[in-house]
Formats: C-alpha cells, structure tokens, sequence
C-alpha cells in the first residue's frame, strides 16, 4: 500500500494504470479499523499524519462539510446534470465524516475531529433532518459511525481480553462512556482519583490498562472496598488478574496516587 499509493502527501485513490491523484476521506480506512481494537498500525505514522493534514486541507470546508474525495485542482461543488436523480457527489456523507472525525480524535487531531462533528450537528440541525441523513437517499444507517466518537475520545480499546483507556479528552474533571459487548459504565477522573464504574452487565478483563496521569509514579487500586493489586510501567497504570475477572454492575475500580516513597 505504501509503495503502491503513497504520493508524498497522502493515498492516492488508484495505483492501477495511470495514477488517479483523488484524495480519498476513507483513504486509510483499514487504519481506522485497527485503532479501535488497539493493534499496531501497518502505516508509518508520519504519513498517517501527513495524509490527514491533506485531507483536511483538500475535503473539509467548515461552512459545507467534509466531502468524500477531492483531486488537485477541483472545484469544492459542481453543476447537477438535469437526469441527476441522487447527487452522490455533492453530498457529503456523514458516515464517512464521522467516522473520520473519530480517526481524527485517536490520532491525537482532537479538536478537529470534534469541528467535522459539530459540522454535521449544526448542518443536520438547521436542516430539519437530524434523524435523517442523505447518501444514497434518505434514512441511510451509515451515519451509525457516530458512535466510534465515544471509544475514540476515550481512547478505548478491547483486544484478547485486555482494555485500554487512553483518552484524548484531557479535561478534568470528566466522566465518559465505555461500551463493551458484555455492558457499559463511565470512566471518570479528576486530578485525585480515576474510576471505573459499572452501570449495567459486567466489565469482563483479564488486564485493565489506563494512560497514566503526570505526576502518578505511585499508585494504589481498589475494588469493592478492598485494595487490590496493580502495577504500571512508564505508560500505563495497569491492573493484571490471573483470570478473566468480572466486574459486576454496581462495582467500580479506582485508581489514587500516592506521595512518592521508598518501596
């Protein structure tokens, strides 16, 4: 992919015979899928970087909207044939823009992931249409991307039973929502205290990993009211079960730091 699309600024839309220079919004869409269950990326992160500068500065128009393709040279909009029945090519997709604006929250463009959403609010909103997205017509379930948002804000990951919060929100105090297939709960923290909490069905880990605040060299964790174990590296505060552990409605986590001693 690298060698077969890479122009120098982002992947170009199609290597086969002449190249075709379009800069695609889901150009890196399988990047997309690997974030959200916290795999190594298969892209060199500086032209992940540099192609989303592109896309922002080619597709993305605050007062229009995040569209799916641009080449060198286009205009932002064109005329509409007479026998047009849907007008794919004017239309920005909101699938597509909100998946990307959750792409742009991973990747660490926080504030403009959340300009492409508030894009879409505002645009749907004034329109009348806020349950009624159009791509291929009306009602179309694509724009359900929207809830990659959550996760991405929260920098949330699942994979072979380890979660990962790792938030991009950096606000304090906050209180954000984790889904899993198994319930969902809030994560909040402020500058004293990080916590997990569940509110429904189970929070199901073998090992719980949360980005460590600055500051947190020693920490203590507790469940239930009990202290429990729990370690980190220079990263992550980490919490490491012998056995998938389920964390039932009503429980929560919690996470202190404590003053810097000899142990």
């Amino acid at each position: 992919l690298e060698a077969a699309t890479w122009n120098g600024a982002y992947f170009r839309l199609s290597s086969e015979g002449t190249p075709d220079e379009g800069c695609l919004t889901d150009q890196i869409i399988g990047h997309w899928a690997v974030q959200q269950i916290g795999l190594p990326s298969f892209l060199k992160p500086e032209h992940v970087a540099k192609a989303i500068r592109s896309i922002l500065a080619m597709n993305f128009k605050p007062d229009q909207g995040l569209r799916n393709c641009q080449w060198p040279g286009d205009g932002f909009l064109h005329a509409v044939a007479d026998d047009c029945w849907v007008d794919q090519a004017n239309t920005c997709w909101t699938g597509v823009e909100l998946a990307f604006a959750s792409m742009l929250i991973y990747e660490g463009f926080v504030e403009d992931g959340f300009q492409v959403v508030k894009n879409v609010d505002d645009r749907y909103r004034r329109f009348g249409m806020y349950w009624d997205h159009q791509e291929f017509g009306g009602h179309y379930f694509r724009a359900m991307s929207a809830w990659a948002v959550l996760p991405a804000a929260l920098g949330f990951t699942m994979r072979d039973g380890v979660i990962t919060f790792d938030p991009k929100v950096e606000v304090r105090p906050c209180c954000l929502l984790f889904v899993t297939p198994h319930g969902y709960g809030h994560y909040r923290a402020d500058d004293g205290e990080i916590s997990l909490h569940v509110l429904s069905g189970s929070l199901r880990a073998r090992e719980i990993r949360i980005r460590k605040p600055a500051g947190w060299n020693i920490h203590e964790a507790e469940m239930g009211g009990s202290l429990i174990s729990s370690n980190g590296d220079a990263d992550f505060l980490r919490v490491l079960f012998s056995a998938e552990q389920f964390i039932p409605a009503g429980e929560q986590l919690t996470f202190r730091p404590l003053a810097s001693r000899v142990v």
